[in-house]
C-alpha cells in the first residue's frame, strides 16, 4: 500500500518521464493496485479561511484520518465488489474528523465518517473473453 509523503498533496502525481511512459500505461497511474492512494493518519489537513484579507485565517477547518483494516491477515485493500460504505469486502477502511478552528475554539463538528473508497474505475468482466483488448484500458507490461 503506497502512502502520500508526509505533507505531500493529495492528488499531485510525480512527474512521468519518457522511460515510464511504455511501462505505466502511457504515462498514465495503473489502476490495479494495491498502490491506491489514501490521507496519511500521522498528517494534520486543514484548510484556513481569510474572510478580510488581512493575510490571517478568521476560520480553519481541520480534517485527521485514521485507517482500520478488517482482516488483518492481509494487505488486500478489498476481497470483491465493494458496492456500499459498510462493504464486507472492503478491508483498508479510512474514517475522518472534522473541526473548526476559530481563534482559540476548537468545535468538533463531526467524528467517525467515512471515506469513499478509492475509484479504481468499471468492474472488470468476469471473463477473458469479455476482456477487451485496447491499450487504452489495460497498463503495459513491464
Amino acid at each position: 500500500m503506497r502512502r502520500l509523503p508526509k505533507g505531500a498533496r493529495a492528488g499531485a502525481y510525480p512527474p512521468v518521464g519518457a522511460a515510464d511512459r511504455g511501462r505505466r500505461g502511457g504515462g498514465r497511474p495503473c489502476a490495479n493496485g494495491p498502490n491506491f492512494y489514501e490521507f496519511g493518519d500521522d498528517v494534520r489537513y486543514e484548510i484556513h479561511v481569510d474572510n478580510d484579507g488581512d493575510g490571517s485565517a478568521e476560520i480553519s477547518c481541520r480534517f485527521e484520518f485514521s485507517t482500520v483494516l478488517r482482516d488483518t491477515g492481509t494487505f488486500l485493500y478489498n476481497a470483491g465488489p465493494i458496492r456500499s460504505l459498510d462493504s464486507p469486502a472492503w478491508n483498508r477502511r479510512q474514517f475522518y474528523s472534522v473541526t473548526r478552528v476559530s481563534g482559540t475554539t476548537e468545535d468538533v463538528l463531526a467524528r467517525g465518517l467515512a471515506c469513499p473508497p478509492c475509484n479504481i474505475g468499471p468492474p472488470k468482466p468476469e471473463s477473458a473473453a469479455q476482456q477487451p483488448h485496447t491499450p487504452s484500458t489495460r497498463c503495459a507490461a513491464v
